[in-house]
């Protein structure tokens, strides 16, 4: 398998999972691991990238929008499973 076929799937696995934590991010704890993982992977990409700047310009959109959509759901899955902690501890 290439490099570029490689990094494509990178791309499109964070782009996934990224759309499944801005969609669920108000479930409790799944959506903060999807939303690590998609910002790890974009990151990933975007890090492989930078040794070959020539190649695989096709997944390079589909890694800044994980990366733009996948930080801001997974803040507010972090921030909404904390608050749901809180509630549960301070009625206990």
């Amino acid at each position: 398998m290439g490099a570029q076929v490689r990094d494509r799937r990178l791309a499109v696995a964070a782009l996934v999972l990224a759309s499944l934590t801005a969609l669920g991010w108000w479930v409790p704890f799944v959506p903060v691991a999807t939303g690590t993982a998609a910002l790890v992977l974009a990151i990933l990409t975007l890090a492989r990238r930078g040794s070959r700047p020539l190649a695989g310009r096709g997944y390079l959109p589909m890694a800044i929008i994980a990366l733009v959509l996948g930080a801001p759901a997974l803040l507010a899955a972090a921030w909404w499973s904390l608050f749901l902690v809180g509630a549960l501890l301070a009625d206990a």
